[in-house]
């Protein structure tokens, strides 16, 4: 049986597949994916705040984000859902 990827493959996995870097060569994924790391965040939280100053970007690895906010009645109206491989934040 296979092992898992590590963190760093999965890491690597992602930036390959990323329409920002994936076309960068690889010993240039490497050295940035050295300044990466895997964070689990638990469904529900809340990971940047609209108006907020973002100093991170996010890679989803797996999962789902949904990008909403609440409108003027306070309904959350759903503006976009991140799939793994793509990109959030600055």
């Amino acid at each position: 049986m296979a092992e898992p990827p590590t963190a760093d493959e999965r890491v690597l996995a992602v930036l390959r597949a990323s329409g920002v870097f994936g076309s960068l060569e690889e010993p240039v994924l490497q050295d940035l994916g050295r300044f990466l790391h895997l964070q689990t965040i638990p469904g529900g939280a809340v990971v940047l705040r609209e108006g907020e100053p973002a100093d991170t970007m996010f890679f989803l690895v797996s999962g789902r984000l949904r990008v909403s906010r609440r409108d003027a009645q306070g309904v959350l109206q759903l503006y976009n859902e991140i799939r793994p491989g793509e990109s959030v934040g600055e």
